[in-house]
């Protein structure tokens, strides 16, 4: 079981120097005909957190300015905030808001992508079809923006740690020490488990996934759980989870909100068995990541499957 330490200092799981996502600037004005893109890439959460980007046109038109949408996989949809199209003589200052959001499918599809493409037409021949310029964006024309889009039945990639590390999202920090993803008999999904060996000397260890650019609200709820059993696992050190929200500071991450939870099940032979922590966000973020792990466990084999982080927005 897990119990909430009452301060973050009270476990030296040490994070490193986390890169949060930036918000989206406001768009020049200025210069050569050309439809600006704020963002190249966003995530959005099926049925939860959706993504925002601005459009703006750099110079006035000569007529009206129509924009098209169209996506690669039809995983996602676009809507307009404000103000309406299309971009006309009289309003062409003004900053389209688009927001990006995604359907809860009830597909098992883990992390996954869908391209936006933007296409304009105008009367003004520089801000029509394949002669307006866009800047900003993705791809060749710089006219798409790449969605990274998260399951709504559990955010993270490989949850249960099928993949070698280096083609997953997971990231591990060991000071010494072994461990990685390997196919294992006692599994609980899939073929393989994260294991992690200790080591003699005192270690920071722990496996941690981030994900950014999110458009994350105060209120919103998350919860991570994940399985853990272990051979040998020996009485010293400490065993522990985090959940951190950011956002952009001045220079490094801001923390938002944090919460950590302690181990304070048995030691030695562990049997499969299902720890869970939870946070809710204080104010708005931009980034979420879970780390699990231990600080000074020095004798013990240490194995972890089915990772599951969800979101609850009220």
């Amino acid at each position: 079981m897990f119990r909430r330490l009452l301060s973050s200092s009270a476990i030296a799981l040490v994070l490193l120097t986390l890169v949060a996502a930036t918000a989206a600037p406001t768009l020049a004005q200025t210069g050569d005909p050309a439809i600006a893109i704020s963002d190249a890439s966003v995530t959005v959460i099926e049925g939860s957190i959706a993504a925002e980007i601005l459009v703006a046109l750099a110079t006035q038109p000569e007529a009206d300015v129509a924009l098209s949408f169209s996506f690669a996989n039809g995983e996602a949809n676009v809507t307009m905030v404000s103000p309406s199209l299309p971009f006309t003589p009289a309003n062409w200052t003004e900053e389209r808001t688009l927001t990006i959001s995604a359907t809860v499918d009830g597909t098992d599809e883990g992390v996954h992508t869908d391209t936006l493409t933007i296409s304009a037409t105008s009367d003004d021949p520089a801000y029509n079809g394949t002669a307006a310029v866009f800047t900003g964006g993705a791809g060749s024309s710089n006219n798409e923006v790449t969605i990274q889009i998260r399951d709504a039945a559990n955010l993270l990639d490989d949850p249960s740690f099928e993949l070698p590390v280096s083609q997953s999202e997971w990231r591990l920090v060991a000071q010494a020490g072994l461990g990685g993803s390997f196919s294992h008999p006692a599994a609980l999904d899939g073929s393989s488990v994260l294991l992690r060996t200790t080591s003699s000397i005192e270690t920071l260890k722990y496996a941690a996934q981030r994900i950014g650019n999110l458009n994350g609200l105060a209120g919103d709820e998350f919860t991570f759980s994940y399985s853990i059993a272990g051979l040998g696992v020996g009485e010293d050190g400490v065993i522990a989870t985090r959940i951190l929200l950011t956002r952009p500071g001045i220079d490094e991450p801001e923390e938002v909100t944090v919460s950590t939870c302690g181990y304070v099940g048995p030691r030695g032979d562990i049997n499969w068995q299902t720890l869970t922590c939870s946070v809710t966000a204080t104010d708005d973020y931009t980034a979420v990541e879970v780390f699990f792990g231990w600080q000074g466990l020095t004798s013990g084999l240490v194995g972890y499957d089915v990772a599951q982080l969800d979101l609850v927005r009220p």
